[in-house]
């Protein structure tokens, strides 16, 4: 029965035209597959198609103004990238891609694909594979995609040098114009948003702090950035004299070994639909006075010394006048521009226990006051100096006597760039100004002085290990002089020493296999694996032996782990740890995640790895017997600032230096502190 005078006929073959259409439009219709991608580490990014639609004719954009397009193999799509965007509160992405057709009908679909970030990489771009299903036909092709994480990831670090021990020279006359650069690691173009004024932590010290950057301009970004290494920018640097010049006698009491820092803060974002990533850097500086300013300091001590000398009779010259003066001022300009020329070839010199800076206008005071005294009371010198001979045995046996009561004493100050331990149990620790102290794991709190290197070199790392044949426990000792390395053994029972010339290419972490006889050194610049032999009488310089394969950037921290045969490498910057087969070469990544490592120590007795993370002033430990081990804290929260090294001894303490606070803490096997030195 017919309804409204309808024949049922029609509506059945329309029905029929309807579901032919629709299975033939489903068979033809294409479908958009991503592999997954792997990133950092055991980092991933799993796409998930969501919605594929045809696009009406003209309303397709050119492949053109796609941030990437790419066409498969057999060249009939072509596949194209138009935006990315963050999906709030959770861990996607959606990408819009734009698939053409290249024959046939030509048709234009538009995809939208959920990317799920799986772990903690940094932002990069990389080829992923791309697949266009159509029934059995399967079109293949490769698309570079930018790839972002879901947290932030702070990847860029000053790369201009300026450290604590090596501050930014900022002249107290006139403007000052420092060049910031910065190293990152992302690959992919980078937006500055921001950028704040930079600010003095003493602001009384600035007369003017200005900026010029050619990424950010008028309070607006002026033009991205496409290296992964550029000058972020150009600081302009003009003090206050008179309130600067304050800063030097604030440091006589303070811990600071600079006069002032400079922060700058700014924030950026990697193109297309990165995070805003804030950034902070603090730029140590020291004041440098001018020539006519330290003659000026050195002027004032003299005239004070040579007043002094004349107002106290004990010691005052029966000759002493004018003509005295004189040649007070010349002997004190001639020790000044020795003292200069010794710091233009950065050798150390020291005043009264404190570092001869030349430009440090107090230490031209003090000069000046110990030239006059000496100078203007030769006499009275002499006299002393004559004494002195006739009673020398009566004082070396005193100075033996007191330096017997010393030994064992702690120092008031311990400031160790690194901690060893040495084959007999006990710990050495090496200062920063060449001193190497040598603590007792027996007696907890005893330190002797072994020995101190007297040439000028910035120290970088020490192992205390045994040369083949026997013998006492020696030192191992890697630094660098301008941009030559030099490596210093020296014996920890005598204090005797002896250097080595490691070439123009400055060595890092230093580790030692005695049975083999090879020490292994990470050249810093060309970022290989050197080694060289330490036994008899062997000379010449270290011989390449291996490259430190994938995206290496502050390589420094070197251990033997000798029971399985291979080197532990510690990238800071990376915040992991690479393991090198001594015998293969072969390479991997061991653990990931412990910050900011200043150094390595194996337990040998309890296969432990323990790693100092100087950044955040915790003490990490993994076990070795595990192939994929995690790292844990193994101590944190001590009252540390700045780790510099950590040695496990055999009796399972661990001992930790702290550089700022210059002190070394002792702690048991549940990671507590029992001794704080000194």
């Amino acid at each position: 029965m017919s309804s409204a005078g309808v024949s049922p006929c029609v509506p059945r073959f329309l029905s029929i035209a309807i579901v032919w259409s629709a299975l033939a439009w489903g068979q033809d219709a294409p479908r958009v597959e991503i592999d997954s991608v792997s990133a950092e580490g055991n980092s991933r990014v799993e796409f998930v198609s969501r919605d594929l639609r045809e696009l009406p004719p003209g309303t397709a954009q050119a492949d053109g103004e796609a941030i990437q397009t790419a066409s498969t193999r057999d060249a009939r799509y072509a596949f194209s990238l138009l935006s990315v965007r963050r999906l709030p509160r959770n861990r996607f992405y959606t990408y819009t891609f734009q698939l053409r057709e290249n024959e046939g009908r030509r048709r234009v679909f538009q995809a939208e694909i959920n990317a799920a970030v799986i772990g903690q990489f940094v932002d990069l771009e990389k080829g992923v594979q791309f697949h266009v299903l159509v029934g059995e036909r399967r079109s293949t092709g490769t698309i570079q995609l930018p790839l972002h994480p879901a947290d932030v990831v702070r990847d860029c670090r000053d790369a201009t040098g300026f450290l604590d021990e090596k501050p930014a020279e900022v002249s107290l006359t006139g403007l000052t114009r420092l060049t910031i650069k910065l190293e990152c690691q992302s690959t992919l173009e980078r937006e500055i948003r921001w950028l704040k004024s930079p600010e003095g932590r003493h602001a009384n010290y600035w007369k003017s702090l200005a900026i010029q950057s050619d990424y950010f301009k008028d309070g607006k970004p002026a033009r991205p950035v496409t290296s992964k290494d550029f000058v972020l920018v150009e600081l302009q640097l003009e003090p206050r004299p008179l309130s600067a010049l304050a800063s030097r006698v604030s440091r006589l009491w303070g811990k600071d070994v600079y006069h002032d820092r400079i922060v700058l803060e700014f924030g950026s974002v990697l193109q297309p639909a990165g995070q805003l990533t804030p950034h902070r850097f603090e730029i140590p500086v020291a004041f440098q006075p001018p020539y006519e300013l330290l003659a000026l300091f050195l002027g004032i001590g003299v005239v004070l010394g040579w007043l002094v000398s004349l107002s106290v009779p004990a010691i005052r010259s029966s000759r002493g006048g004018l003509p005295h003066l004189g040649l007070s001022v010349i002997v004190a300009l001639g020790a000044s521009v020795f003292s200069l020329a010794a710091y233009a070839k950065e050798c150390q010199l020291k005043i009264f226990g404190l570092d001869m800076n030349p430009f440090d206008v107090v230490m031209q005071f003090l000069l000046g006051i110990a030239v006059s005294l000496l100078v203007s009371n030769r006499n009275w010198v002499r006299t002393r100096l004559k004494l002195f001979a006739e009673k020398a045995l009566v004082v070396v046996i005193l100075l033996a006597s007191v330096s017997g009561l010393r030994a064992g004493t702690i120092p008031a100050r311990l400031d160790l760039i690194g901690l060893s331990a040495c084959p007999g149990d006990d710990i050495v620790g090496l200062s920063k100004d060449g001193t190497l102290y040598r603590f007792s794991t027996t007696n907890v709190g005893q330190v002797v002085t072994a020995g101190r290197i007297t040439l000028g070199h910035e120290f970088l790392e020490l192992t205390c290990t045994q040369l083949p044949g026997g013998g006492g426990p020696v030192a191992v000792v890697s630094a660098k002089f301008a941009s030559f390395g030099t490596l210093f053994v020296m014996n920890v029972a005598t204090g005797s020493w002896k250097t080595r010339s490691l070439g123009a290419d400055w060595k890092a972490g230093v580790a030692f296999d005695v049975s083999e006889d090879w020490l292994y050194l990470i050249s810093v610049q060309s970022k290989t694996i050197d080694r060289l032999r330490l036994g008899g009488s062997a000379k010449g310089p270290p011989q390449y032996w291996a490259d430190v394969y994938g995206d290496t950037y502050s390589l420094g921290s070197l251990a033997l782990d000798k029971k399985r045969s291979r080197l532990l490498v510690g990238d800071a910057y990376k915040r992991n740890i690479r393991t090198i087969d001594l015998k293969t070469k072969q390479q991997k990544t061991l653990v990931e995640g412990v910050g900011e490592m200043a150094s390595l120590s194996i337990d040998v007795e309890r296969d432990v790895c323990y790693v100092a993370d100087q950044g955040k002033a915790i003490v990490w430990s993994f076990p070795l017997s595990q192939q994929n081990p995690k790292a844990t804290p193994f101590a944190k929260g001590f009252g540390a600032d700045r780790l510099s090294g950590v040695a496990a001894a055999r009796d399972g303490l661990v001992w930790v230096s702290d550089f700022t606070n210059a002190k070394v803490y002792v702690l048991n096997s549940q990671g507590k502190v029992i001794r704080t030195l000194p």
